[in-house]
């Protein structure tokens, strides 16, 4: 039974995630982020049957995606879209293919976007037959030659959005349904209405035949939904599956910034001697830092990544820097002060010479 599903989610750096990761990871490729100098390999994933990319010159996804990262300076940007479909288990490879590629040009030439996509086999012990797709295109307008232009709001305002997600679910519905048609194959699916018809009634005299084993018309229809039932709750526990599966993905990939942001803290301090070259490089690092993953990447880096101690050291040293300007901030002021005393001890001086001579 061909069970629609579509759901619309965005790759944000203020939630630790970038589009390099997301691509590498969708793609079963392998990606370095020129950006952030991370490499995400996921060569070995199992579950890739197919992949593609539209509305960008070359067929390399690791320039599309490391251009999209680059095409953003904000800290908190949106780098990329993710739009994931379930596929009619009905299709061949082949149709699934096809019907994905072509949904993927129409968010091209809707949006003016670049896209990758990837077609997906269930999760490890789920019904093979539950595949799915993922579409992830570019925030931005893609011109022929590759150039980044403006962002493409339309998804993103809080009154059009709505109304345009839902003309993405129509058109996904259509094109399923087209593709179905075509292949000579009588399932159907709605964006709209639930795809689990309730089931019949039987009656007495049928309910009576079906309990003695003869099997009804009626009896046969309520089976197949039942199967139906069964088969959507296994789709649904696998889309959860893969969401879960994203999530841990993406939690491994924030672990491992953190875990860098800690190892750097520590060579900081241990290869420093004075507070104040410890001060220059901790403030240098921090930024590179802040620059290349972002403050709300940094940040939790620094709080709970960072063991204490370095944490402790890292405060030492701040509140010795503190110290320090203080100190040098009271001596200063001494200086100047005794400065000035002497310039107006020599001025008055050269005053009184100045009377005493008039006289």
């Amino acid at each position: 039974m061909a069970i629609y599903h579509l759901d619309v989610s965005v790759i944000s750096r203020s939630a630790g995630r970038s589009a390099t990761a997301a691509a590498a990871y969708r793609l079963g490729a392998r990606i370095t982020d020129e950006r952030t100098g991370l490499t995400h390999d996921y060569r070995r994933r199992a579950g890739v049957i197919t992949t593609g990319i539209v509305g960008w010159p070359t067929d390399s996804h690791a320039a599309l995606w490391n251009s999209a990262e680059a095409a953003e300076a904000r800290r908190n940007a949106c780098t990329a879209r993710e739009i994931m479909v379930a596929l009619p288990a009905e299709l061949s490879t082949e149709d699934q293919a096809r019907l994905v590629r072509g949904f993927a040009a129409h968010l091209r030439d809707r949006y003016g976007v670049a896209a990758t996509w990837s077609i997906h086999a269930a999760p490890k012990g789920g019904d093979e037959r539950n595949r799915h797709a993922h579409i992830l295109m570019t925030t931005r307008r893609v011109d022929a030659s590759g150039t980044f232009g403006e962002k493409t709001r339309a998804l993103d305002d809080m009154r059009r959005g709505p109304e345009e997600i839902k003309k993405l679910r129509l058109e996904w519905e259509q094109r399923v349904n087209s593709t179905l048609q075509k292949a000579g194959i009588n399932a159907r699916v709605s964006s709209t209405r639930q795809s689990i018809e309730p089931l019949e009634h039987l009656g007495p005299t049928a309910t009576a035949l079906e309990r003695r084993g003869i099997r009804t018309a009626a009896g046969n229809r309520n089976r197949r939904r039942l199967e139906s039932r069964a088969r959507a709750r296994a789709i649904v526990a696998e889309i959860h599956s893969i969401e879960r599966e994203q999530a841990g993905e993406e939690q491994a990939l924030t672990e491992q910034q953190h875990a860098q942001a800690a190892a750097v803290w520590r060579g900081v301090l241990d290869n420093t001697k004075t507070v104040a070259d410890r001060a220059k490089r901790l403030t240098a690092q921090l930024a590179a830092m802040e620059s290349s993953h972002g403050r709300q990447a940094v940040l939790p880096a620094v709080k709970s990544a960072a063991p204490v101690a370095v944490r402790r050291d890292c405060w030492s040293v701040m509140k010795r820097i503190a110290e320090e300007a203080a100190a040098i901030a009271v001596v200063t002021y001494r200086a100047l002060l005794e400065e000035v005393a002497r310039l107006a001890s020599r001025e008055n001086h050269t005053r009184l010479r100045q009377r005493q001579h008039e006289r």
